[in-house]
């Protein structure tokens, strides 16, 4: 079956939690909320994201291989055992271009563990963002929450040295392995002097 990304796109300029929700490609729905639109230089976003499962049944889903978006991750590795990750570009990006868009490194490099590769699939819970990470027999949240305040310098001699956004536009994009996708953006200030 052939499915294409969808996305919904929030933008709010008042100093408050922004919350949007993508389409149910998968059945699935990838929940993003940012704890603020603007935030001084030095200041970190907060980021909560998961993937949801809208239906009054149990959705029982193999692992997916749809990632609309290059780059998106909830560490170092690539998604750990989330099915979704995010990314954070300089600028306004939408469905349209965020493609042409190279992410932000907001994570250190970090070493993915082998087990990610035995994943099989995902066993969600209804009404919930519970699920078991197949072949596996425990339930967990399938939700994370990130506190970001700039980026990480790759270059061997500053690897893993944060520097801080600085001031102007940000797009953050969550998605998850069966090619949901959802925006939201908030603005770094220049800090009062």
């Amino acid at each position: 079956m052939t499915t294409s990304a969808s996305a919904t796109e929030t933008f709010t300029t008042s100093i408050s939690t922004i919350s949007t929700q993508s389409g149910s490609l998968g059945g699935l729905l990838v929940q993003l909320e940012l704890n603020s639109s603007r935030i001084a230089s030095g200041a970190a976003v907060g980021i909560s994201v998961s993937d949801y499962n809208p239906s009054p049944m149990v959705l029982n889903i193999s692992k997916g291989a749809s990632w609309a978006v290059n780059g998106l991750a909830t560490g170092g590795c690539p998604s750990l055992y989330y099915p979704f990750g995010i990314a954070i570009f300089q600028g306004r990006y939408t469905s349209a271009n965020v493609s042409q868009a190279v992410p932000l490194e907001i994570f250190p490099l970090v070493a993915c563990p082998m087990l990610v590769l035995y994943i099989t699939g995902y066993l969600f819970q209804p009404m919930s963002d519970n699920a078991t990470v197949l072949p596996g027999t425990e339930e967990a949240p399938m939700s994370t929450g990130i506190s970001v305040s700039g980026t990480y310098n790759m270059t061997a001699s500053q690897l893993n040295k944060s520097t801080l956004f600085t001031p102007g536009t940000y797009t953050v994009v969550a998605g998850d392995e069966w090619g949901n996708l959802v925006f939201a953006y908030f603005t770094v200030v220049a800090a009062p002097s």
